[in-house]
């Protein structure tokens, strides 16, 4: 079967102070849109794999709770 595991968050601060929450947090965030398109400030690109754990994963949304 096909899945997609990428999604794109569009955040309320930019994504580059998100990221940098994430890395003060030691996870690894994913990639700022603003890479590719200057104009997306806000845009987090992610990917979810069997390589993550469901507390890993936790501890991103809940960084996204608080932070994004």
């Amino acid at each position: 079967t096909n899945t997609f595991n990428e999604f794109v968050f569009d955040l309320n601060v930019s994504s580059s102070d998100f990221i940098k929450k994430c890395v003060e947090n030691n996870v690894a965030p994913g990639v700022s849109l603003q890479r590719f398109f200057p104009e997306d400030k806000n845009g987090l690109l992610i990917a979810v794999t069997e390589k993550k754990s469901r507390e890993d994963i936790d501890v991103f949304v809940d960084l996204l709770k608080r932070f994004g």
